[in-house]
């Protein structure tokens, strides 16, 4: 398996992984400074179930992304992973399997409790022509889902507190060889809707330095979704304020 591939492998982990109503600060890994920016109060409608229609009309557009972004994955993300081999962690703890607490069991939602009706947005900053090595990888997905009952927003402190055991980890491809050093860092955002969480990860494979941050918003009825990832660096005021205008994006939606 070469660099990229295991990268993706890594990627797709933490993905996995994936306070008061309209006040206070979001629950974070850790502790982090309070922040200087305030959420408007999310109402009624941005908080009931969703058409397909609505969760759509919630998505950032690319002017609101910025305009080094342009529409859709990226091209040399390496996202196919069908014949990777699962990656190995130390500590064993920190591989979030099901016999040592899977995150996926701690979601707001259960995963196997499908949408009333759910949107994506994908977004990526296209490469230099120079890039050979397909290193310039940076990525942005918003999802927006509605479901049928309330989603759990205490959830969001149970993925904090599991998340926070495993603050420094490592991961190794078994078939290459090839380990990354990870660290969950905490990030400073206000409180959207019932609960936020946002924490960032960093990860280290020789020389190259891949980042990611991770916001989710519980709504209501609603989940909201940010991943952002890049390699070198980020900018690490996107993903906050991708969140600011979701959230006023469903909440005109929903008028």
């Amino acid at each position: 398996m070469n660099k990229l591939a295991f990268v993706a492998v890594v990627l797709a982990s933490a993905l996995a992984l994936t306070a008061c109503s309209g006040a206070g600060q979001a629950v974070t890994v850790g502790s982090a400074p309070k922040s200087t920016k305030l959420a408007a109060p999310v109402e009624g409608g941005a908080k009931s179930v969703l058409t397909t229609a609505q969760a759509t009309a919630s998505l950032p557009t690319l002017a609101q992304v910025g305009a080094a972004w342009a529409d859709g994955k990226n091209p040399k993300s390496g996202s196919d992973t069908s014949n990777s081999t699962p990656p190995t962690f130390t500590p064993a703890n920190c591989s979030f399997s099901s016999s040592n607490g899977s995150i996926s069991d701690l979601m707001p939602v259960p995963s196997t409790t499908k949408p009333v009706a759910e949107a994506q947005g994908d977004f990526h900053q296209p490469p230099p022509a120079d890039d050979t090595l397909g290193l310039a990888v940076h990525s942005l997905s918003v999802s927006v889902k509605s479901y049928k009952d309330n989603a759990d927003a205490k959830q969001l402190d149970a993925i904090a507190a599991r998340l926070k055991e495993c603050a420094t980890f490592t991961s190794a491809d078994p078939a290459s060889g090839i380990t990354a050093s990870w660290l969950i860092t905490p990030v400073s955002l206000p409180n959207y809707g019932d609960k936020t969480l946002a924490f960032r990860m960093q990860g280290t494979v020789s020389f190259i330095i891949f980042l990611i941050d991770l916001v989710q918003i519980v709504a209501g009825h609603n989940v909201i979704t940010i991943f952002q990832t890049g390699v070198g660096s980020i900018d690490t005021e996107l993903a906050g304020n991708v969140a600011k205008v979701v959230m006023a994006n469903l909440d005109a939606a929903t008028k």
